[in-house]
C-alpha cells in the first residue's frame, strides 16, 4: 500500500507535457526542446527530440515538473517558448514552408528564428501574455531610456508599474508574475530607484531563490556581475586571490564572503560564489586549476542539491574543448557508407577538421592537407568531416579530386557541431592519442601545423 500510494504521489505530480505540430519543409529533420541546465553555467540540455515525417508532423512528449523557459530547434535555428507544467501545445512552424533557410548559411553568423504559431492558445496564454508584456517593456525602454538611466526619472518608472498592474492585475499565474516583478527590478536598478543593498533587500535576501526562473536569473547574475570587485572595503582584491590560487579552499572563500551583509544567508552567498568563480576562471591574476578545485570541492561537499549541480555543470563548460579533456566522440558515414568514429583512432592522433564544399578557403586548405597527408598519414591520421546538408556533395567532389585520407559527412547530426563548437569554416582539431583535446583550435595547415606534428611526433619518441 506504501509503495503504491508513493507512486500514486509521483505520478500526480509528473505530468506529460506534449508538443506538437506541423513544419512543413522541414520532413525529416530533427526537431528539439532545450532548456538550461542552471543559469550560472547556461549549459544546455535537451529534454525531447523526434524526427518530423514525411508529412511534416512532429511529436514532442516529456515532464517538466515546473513552467520552464525552453527553445524548439530545428537544426540551429529556434524559437522561446514558455512551457507550463502537463500542458499541451499545439504548433505550426512557418519558416520551413517558405524554404528561405539557404543550404549554404552558418547559422551562427546569419542566425533565423523559428516562426511559430501556437494554435490553441488563448490571449491568456502565459507565451501570449509575457508577449504582450515584453511589447509594452520595450516599448518604454525604447522612449525613456534617457530620461531612466541618465536622469534617474522615478516618476516615469512608478508611472510604468502602475501601468502594468492596472494591466494585468488579474494574472494568477505565479511565474508571469515574477517575471514582471524581476523586469521591473532591473528598471529600478537602471533608473537608480535605491541603492544597491536596498535592491538585494527587496529582490534576494527576503524571497526564495527561483533557481528555474528566466527573468529572476537574468537579474541575479546581472546585479551579481563582478560583485567580488566593486565592494573593495569588504574583500580586497588581494585577499581574493589569496584565497582562490594559494589556499584554494571553498570554506576559506565562504568565509570572506560572509563579509558582506548582503550575504549572510549561506545558500545565496553560495549562489554568488558560484556565480563569481565561473567569472574568476578566465580573469587574469586568477589560477584556472585553482578555480577548478573549489568548484570540484562544492560538487561534492555543498548541503544543496541545486548548487552541487550547478558546480558540476560549470566544471564542464568552462573546461570544455581544452587541452586534455575528452575529445566529443562521434560516428558518420564516410565515402563508402561505412560507419567511422573517433574510438577507431585511438592509439594514434589525429588531425580533424570541418569543412564544406561551398567554402573556397576549405578547399584550399584541403590542397595543403594532401600534401601534409604524404609526408605524415603513417604517423597521423587525417579526418576531413564535411558538413554539407547533401552527403553527395561531398562524394562528388572527392571524385573529382581522389583525395586519399578519411572523409566523413555530417548530415544532420547538429550535436556534433554544438559539441565542437563549429562557428566558422575551416575549423581545425588537433587529438591526442588517448583521444583527448591537444590543441583546439589547431593550426591549420598554412599556419605551419608541420612544426606542431613533428613537436609531438618527437615527444612520443621520447
Amino acid at each position: 500500500i506504501y509503495f503504491f500510494l508513493i507512486l500514486l504521489n509521483i505520478n500526480s505530480f509528473a505530468q506529460k507535457t506534449t508538443i506538437k505540430g506541423t513544419a512543413i519543409g522541414a520532413e525529416g529533420k530533427i526537431i528539439r526542446i532545450i532548456t538550461y541546465a542552471d543559469q550560472i553555467s547556461y549549459m544546455k540540455k535537451t529534454i525531447a527530440s523526434s524526427k518530423i515525417d514525411s508529412n511534416g508532423n512532429f511529436h514532442l512528449t516529456f515532464i517538466n515538473p515546473t513552467t520552464i523557459f525552453a527553445y524548439l530547434y530545428i537544426d540551429f535555428y529556434k524559437s522561446e517558448i514558455y512551457i507550463l507544467p502537463g500542458a499541451a501545445y499545439e504548433i505550426k512552424i512557418r519558416l520551413f514552408e517558405k524554404n528561405i533557410i539557404s543550404k549554404q548559411n552558418n547559422p551562427f553568423f546569419n542566425p533565423l528564428d523559428l516562426d511559430i504559431e501556437i494554435i490553441n492558445a488563448n490571449a491568456q496564454g502565459l507565451n501570449a501574455l509575457i508577449q504582450k508584456f515584453n511589447a509594452l517593456y520595450n516599448n518604454f525602454i525604447l522612449n525613456n531610456f534617457n530620461s531612466v538611466y541618465r536622469h534617474h526619472n522615478i516618476e516615469k518608472v512608478n508611472a510604468f508599474e502602475s501601468k502594468i498592474n492596472k494591466n494585468f492585475s488579474s494574472i494568477k499565474n505565479k511565474y508571469l508574475k515574477n517575471y514582471i516583478k524581476y523586469k521591473i527590478a532591473s528598471i529600478e536598478q537602471i533608473a537608480g530607484v535605491m541603492s544597491e543593498a536596498e535592491l538585494a533587500k527587496k529582490y534576494f535576501i527576503h524571497q526564495s531563490i527561483l533557481y528555474n526562473h528566466i527573468e529572476y536569473m537574468d537579474f541575479f547574475n546581472q546585479f551579481f556581475k563582478k560583485y567580488l570587485f566593486t565592494t573593495p572595503s569588504l574583500i580586497s582584491r588581494e585577499d581574493l586571490i589569496s584565497t582562490v590560487n594559494y589556499k584554494k579552499s571553498y570554506s576559506s572563500l565562504m568565509g570572506i564572503l560572509g563579509k558582506d551583509s548582503l550575504l549572510r544567508n549561506e545558500v545565496f552567498r553560495e549562489l554568488v560564489m558560484l556565480k563569481s568563480l565561473n567569472e574568476l576562471y578566465n580573469t587574469n591574476g586568477f589560477n584556472k586549476n585553482a578555480v577548478l578545485k573549489i568548484l570540484s570541492e562544492i560538487a561534492v561537499k555543498s548541503k544543496f542539491k541545486q548548487h552541487r549541480i550547478i558546480a558540476k555543470d560549470l566544471i564542464l563548460t568552462l573546461t570544455k574543448l581544452e587541452p586534455g579533456t575528452k575529445a566529443p566522440d562521434f560516428n558518420l558515414k564516410n565515402r563508402n557508407n561505412k560507419y567511422i568514429s573517433l574510438r577507431d583512432f585511438k592509439g594514434k592522433y589525429v588531425y580533424l577538421n570541418f569543412w564544406t564544399t561551398w567554402c573556397d578557403v576549405c578547399k584550399t586548405e584541403l590542397d595543403t592537407i594532401e600534401k601534409l597527408y604524404k609526408k605524415y598519414y603513417n604517423r597521423i591520421q587525417f579526418v576531413s568531416i564535411s558538413t554539407d546538408k547533401e552527403p553527395e556533395k561531398m562524394i562528388d567532389f572527392l571524385n573529382k579530386k581522389k583525395y586519399q585520407w578519411t572523409f566523413l559527412n555530417c548530415e544532420n547530426n547538429i550535436n556534433l557541431l554544438e559539441d565542437y563548437e563549429v562557428k566558422t569554416y575551416p575549423l581545425f582539431v588537433l587529438i591526442d592519442k588517448d583521444g583527448n583535446i591537444l590543441q583546439y583550435p589547431a593550426k591549420e595547415p598554412d599556419e605551419d601545423i608541420e612544426a606542431v606534428f613533428k613537436s609531438i611526433l618527437n615527444k612520443g619518441k621520447n
